[in-house]
């Protein structure tokens, strides 16, 4: 009857879970147990069945030991048994039980343990919610709390790993934001997906906006968190969050943002600031500029266009690197492109970056292209067969007065089909160190 209450029976069997009378007796229940006791003692042989049913009985004390001991040592409130023990001696009965099994029987210990991992797979993937609490969350939560107390604020730029915030507004209408997002962060990184919302937003609305993407992520198989906050516009609610999301060491390093083409004089303005806040703020800024909402192509080929090192170009290779990492982005090739005015600089300038390319043992190839015309034009020329181009944005912190004017001539000088991503690195870790 209990089984199926909990939906654990599959559909025509959770007739069991009705009760009869004034005390909810399990009367069908019963003579399903009564039929299922005298099919096994037709068989004629107790001694052949008996192993196999201690097997069970054994592997739900052991069960019953180990959540007992794990619930104790983790110090769950929920749990408040009348019968009070050390979680060690629990600990103690949950091995014992398991090694008894062996001792009675090895195959049937190994069929018993088998049977109850079949059961388990099709109750997980039948998305079985259990009505009681789940003790993995206890686990979980405990080795989240260990790990965060082992990472230091002020670490190595080698051990460096992208934590990825995205504001991505509505999910389904800019997943290019989303999929770079997670591309960037898959196996090595944590990726969160931010959406803002107007400060009188409902709390309701929030909760269920929230649900809505998470639901819309594990569809995709996107393994992210999801963060709804209200502001009084999404530029403000960008730097609130960016400021006050995190826990302990473990805050986003990396914001990426769509590139808010289309929008009038006083917001692009407010974009642009948004920018130099976040880079104030000591986080790397990635702009993804996708026209029209596309993909990214077949993703072969990713142009990165280089000034120097220092001026985001350490970020960039980094970040291609993290992408081709990637099972969305593996087979893509890096191209390192750099534009100078003359041969002579040509020369210099393609031998030092084959030289630091060799040195970082990262497999890109490298032009150089000998053009007096500005950048943005040769770009624009040149990278129109890539599915990805990364170009670096000017940093804040040169000429502040004029930012807005240079980020703005960098934004929109550039005009290509396909994806563009804009860079602007953080100061606070020097990512050349990632590459030496």
């Amino acid at each position: 009857q209990a089984l199926a209450r909990d939906e654990v029976l599959p559909g025509p069997l959770r007739r069991l879970g009705r009760g009869s009378g004034p005390g909810d007796e399990p009367r069908l229940a019963t003579v399903m147990s009564m039929v299922l006791a005298i099919a096994i003692v037709s068989i004629g042989d107790l001694d052949a069945v008996a192993p196999v049913l201690t097997m069970f009985f054994l592997v739900t004390y052991a069960v019953v030991n180990l959540v007992s001991a794990a619930e104790r040592y983790l110090g769950s409130p929920s749990f408040r048994p009348t019968f009070r023990v050390h979680w060690s001696l629990s600990l103690v009965g949950g091995i014992g039980c398991v090694l008894v099994m062996f001792l009675i029987n090895v195959r049937a210990s190994i069929a018993a343990f088998a049977v109850v991992g079949v059961i388990w797979f099709l109750l997980d993937r039948r998305g079985t919610q259990a009505r009681f609490g789940d003790v993995r969350q206890g686990i979980w939560l405990a080795l989240v709390r260990w790990s965060i107390g082992k990472i230091h604020p002020t670490s190595d730029p080698r051990s460096w790993r992208p934590n990825v915030l995205v504001f991505a507004g509505s999910p389904t209408k800019r997943w290019y934001l989303i999929d770079f997002g997670a591309s960037l962060t898959s196996a090595r990184g944590m990726l969160t997906v931010a959406t803002v919302l107007p400060d009188n937003t409902p709390t309701a609305r929030k909760r269920q906006l929230s649900k809505t993407v998470r639901e819309y992520l594990e569809e995709r198989k996107v393994k992210a968190l999801v963060r709804v906050v209200g502001a009084p516009n999404p530029y403000v609610g960008a730097r609130v969050l960016v400021e006050g999301y995190g826990l302990g060491p473990l805050v986003p390093n990396t914001v990426v943002l769509g590139d808010g083409a289309g929008l009038d004089h006083p917001e692009r303005h407010e974009f642009i600031g948004t920018i130099a806040k976040l880079h104030e703020a000591g986080r790397n800024v990635l702009v993804v500029r996708a026209p029209n909402d596309t993909t990214y192509g077949a993703r072969r080929r990713i142009d990165l266009w280089l000034r120097s090192m220092r001026d985001n170009g350490a970020t960039m290779l980094t970040l291609a690197t993290a992408l081709q990492a990637s099972r969305r982005w593996r087979r893509s090739k890096v191209t390192v492109r750099m534009v100078v005015t003359n041969e002579p600089a040509a020369r210099t300038a393609g031998t030092n970056l084959r030289s630091l390319l060799d040195t970082a043992r990262l497999a890109a190839d490298v032009d150089i292209v000998v053009d007096d015309r500005p950048i943005a034009e040769v770009i624009n020329e040149r990278a129109a067969g890539a599915d990805l181009t990364m170009i670096g944005l000017p940093d804040p912190c040169t000429n502040p007065d004029d930012f807005h004017d240079r980020c703005q001539a960098t934004l929109d000088r550039v005009d290509l089909a396909s994806p563009v991503l804009f860079v602007l690195a953080s100061a606070d870790v020097d990512m050349t160190e990632i590459l030496s």
